[in-house]
């Protein structure tokens, strides 16, 4: 006799890659998925899609559901929970994740050195993020390096006292690091401060999927 499927309601993910980087996605996905699924055995989320629309539409809505290999090895279904949603992006995605913030079914962002923030530029489009964020009912928790060319320090600033201002909930992690350090196949890639980076962005959406929150009001730490 054949023991029944056991359904399994699980946070979904958003994957919002960088912009010109398809082939990058799929290691966003492996990497995700490999944390998301191995915290105490525990399933705290799923990934379910990544956004390829126009950019400044926010992307819950047009997000397809992905198989997850796990389903077919007897443990039983994983439906996501569409009101318990996460986005996660880098570059241009890193703003599309923010914005997908937007939608009050997003629990929790994060936001790899997003661009476009400082000028609302997303695209062909313009966007004025910034002015929203006080929208954001999500935690959101954004990653800079310091070296970026495309959010100088001045920028940093200004995006960073947005936050402030909007009194949401928010923490940041700034590297001494280029624009895209944590994508490995190309010269600006650095192991260690994308390691760091990696285990600081699990662990926010442990605590954040998990009803675990440990982040109060907007804050900034180096590296």
């Amino acid at each position: 006799m054949a023991d029944p499927l056991i359904a399994k309601v699980v946070p979904g993910l958003v994957l919002l890659g960088e912009a010109g980087a398809e082939k990058n996605r799929e290691k966003v996905y492996e990497a995700v998925r490999a944390t998301t699924f191995t915290q105490d055995g525990t399933p705290y989320g799923v990934p379910v899609g990544d956004f390829t629309g126009t950019p400044v539409v926010t992307p819950i809505e047009v997000v397809f559901p992905m198989r997850d290999p796990e389903q077919d090895e007897g443990t039983g279904h994983l439906f996501v929970d569409g009101q318990q949603l996460a986005s996660f992006g880098f570059c241009l995605g890193g703003h599309l994740a923010l914005r997908a913030a937007l939608d009050q079914r997003v629990k929790a962002a994060v936001c790899c050195y997003p661009t476009g923030l400082q000028d609302g530029v997303l695209g062909a489009d313009r966007a004025d993020t910034l002015e929203r964020l006080n929208q954001i009912q999500a935690a959101v928790f954004t990653v800079f390096g310091s070296l970026d060319p495309h959010v100088p320090p001045e920028a940093l600033q200004q995006v960073l006292a947005a936050f402030q201002a909007s009194g949401i909930n928010h923490s940041s992690r700034l590297f001494e690091a280029d624009h895209t350090f944590m994508r490995d196949d190309g010269p600006r890639w650095d192991p260690q401060a994308a390691d760091e980076a990696w285990l600081a962005a699990m662990q926010f959406l442990v605590d954040q999927l998990s009803g675990n929150s440990r982040l109060v009001s907007s804050s900034a730490s180096t590296s």
